[in-house]
């Protein structure tokens, strides 16, 4: 039934059908109006007029400006009527034609279209300048997802991103490359695909221009670790940022030592008054901000296995929120404190 209706259309509606069919089992007006000016021969009104014959005869359903085949097996001898060998041609030739349609400040809007196109044609790329506008591209999509908590496909979007990334492009493009492969990492993270985010992770140590450069990185793959019960690891990386970051601790302190610091911070509290505690600014001091989110890190892996450097942690927590501000970890320093 689909093959005899499929052999009832002319060749612009198959065109139209085939084109449309590439950007998945649904599609919106705009964007097919933009391909099929250019694949299908069809201006905006011939193009409307053929949506709704192919509505009418059950092929599409409209809601709206998005249309969608009205069956799997519809839209399956749709994309069919691109031979095999030519379909990553196509999917980039469409990629590339919404690119260049679009203004810069429409890109946002048709960056998940743009990217499903081109990474399916990634295949025939042989430019290293196009491979990194659809790396930028990818990043985009991937912290517009990230941004809607869809980690997976964020992550997916990242990942091929990378992939179009070259060594010598943490020369050339080093921002593109930290920005990319970082937030990669935290994306294989969120959806628990830890052997992912260390890859991404240590592309980062290893082409990071600096300490702060490599913070999130380091972040992540210590979160890495305490979700795989690696505890040690995660503690033995936090302690080193940490000291990176100007936060010294002793690798064994005493009890003498825990007391010594609970009475420093117990009269720093004691001189500040309530009011003030309950008003406090965010802090602003990146140093500290940073310092505050690996001491959280740190005082979780040491609860069970160091008190002494659990409490010094937790002092420390404390006395950072009183003398440079609230961070979103200072709860946990008080409550831990208080306890």
């Amino acid at each position: 039934l689909v093959d005899k209706m499929m052999k009832s259309y002319g060749a612009k509606n198959r065109d139209i059908l085939r084109t449309a069919s590439c950007l998945g089992s649904s599609f919106d007006e705009t964007t097919i109006m933009m391909l099929c000016s250019q694949y299908a021969g069809c201006n905006q009104e011939d193009l409307l007029k053929q949506l709704g014959e192919m509505t009418a005869d059950g092929m599409l359903i409209q809601s709206g400006p998005t249309y969608k085949f009205s069956h799997d097996q519809i839209w399956q001898a749709c994309y069919e009527l691109t031979p095999l060998e030519e379909r990553e041609n196509m999917h980039l030739k469409l990629g590339r034609h919404i690119f260049e349609q679009i203004p810069p400040t429409h890109v946002d809007a048709f960056v998940f279209t743009i990217v499903d196109q081109m990474n399916r044609g990634a295949q025939k790329l042989n430019n290293h300048n196009e491979e990194l506008i659809i790396a930028q591209l990818n990043l985009k999509a991937g912290e517009k997802a990230m941004a809607n908590s869809s980690f997976l496909q964020a992550s997916i979007y990242l990942a091929q991103g990378t992939v179009l990334i070259r060594d010598e492009d943490w020369t050339t493009h080093y921002n593109l490359c930290l920005r990319l492969f970082t937030i990669c990492a935290e994306s294989q993270l969120a959806h628990a695909n830890y052997d992912g985010a260390i890859l991404a992770i240590n592309h980062v140590l290893s082409n990071g221009r600096s300490i702060e450069d490599k913070l999130r990185a380091y972040h992540a793959c210590a979160i890495a670790f305490i979700a795989q019960a690696k505890m040690d690891k995660a503690l033995d990386l936090s302690m080193s940022v940490l000291n990176d970051l100007g936060e010294i601790f002793l690798a064994d302190p005493t009890e003498n030592e825990a007391r010594n610091a609970f009475n420093t911070t117990k009269t720093l509290i004691e001189a500040t008054n309530e009011i003030i505690i309950g008003g406090m600014e965010t802090a602003t001091n990146p140093n500290k901000v940073e310092a505050m989110r690996f001491l959280l890190l740190a005082a979780k892996c040491s609860y069970f296995v160091s008190p002494f450097l659990y409490a010094l942690l937790v002092f420390r927590m404390v006395q950072i929120t009183l003398l440079s501000g609230i961070t979103p970890e200072s709860a946990y320093g008080f409550t831990s404190f208080s306890s």
